[in-house]
């Protein structure tokens, strides 16, 4: 059996004059729950919590900055002290983006993004870091893109979870630099 008790709250504002929009997110749940391992009832305790901040900025009309950011955590207890090693996990995770305008049919994105997770008693992390550029020239009749994805080239994405009292590692394999072109007509 298992209860869950949480929360969760958003704020956000325009900035008009500035052109920027701001948003703050946090939540946070706790969940008891009972477990039978090795012939015995364990009555775990598990508490995670988000905090998010987005904005999107356009300081002047041809360049526009997005950023996305948030830190995760997650912590299992055991209420009766048997389990000395619960796994405490903390991930961040930064996006970014650039979009500026080059001339009127022309613009360029640089989006990076980053990715960190660690395993507190372990002492273990994972981390990735991407980075896509994209350049693209847009008509009615005629559109070229031309786009550089994976950048640094990572190899592989490993995601960490928890789900008490055992966590797990997803490896996931990347496919490597690559460049696309892509044209589109109408006739």
């Amino acid at each position: 059996t298992s209860s869950r008790v949480g929360g969760n709250l958003r704020l956000s504002q325009t900035f008009w004059k500035a052109n920027l929009d701001v948003a703050l997110q946090g939540s946070y749940d706790r969940t008891w729950s009972e477990l039978y391992l090795q012939q015995q009832m364990l009555a775990l305790l598990s508490d995670s919590y988000v905090g998010r901040l987005e904005m999107h900025y356009r300081p002047i009309p041809d360049l526009t900055i997005d950023y996305e950011g948030s830190l995760i955590g997650n912590v299992a207890n055991e209420d009766g002290g048997r389990l000395e090693h619960l796994p405490k996990l903390l991930q961040q995770r930064h996006k970014g983006s650039l979009l500026f305008w080059l001339a009127e049919k022309w613009s360029a994105t640089l989006s990076a993004e980053y990715h960190h997770t660690s395993e507190r008693n372990s002492k273990s992390y994972a981390e990735a870091t991407f980075l896509d550029f994209v350049l693209k020239y847009d008509t009615k009749r005629f559109g070229a893109e031309l786009t550089l994805s994976n950048i640094t080239n990572q190899k592989s994405y490993e995601v960490i979870t928890i789900k008490e009292p055992h966590t797990f590692r997803a490896v996931t394999a990347l496919r490597p630099f690559e460049v696309l072109l892509r044209v589109k007509f109408s006739l």
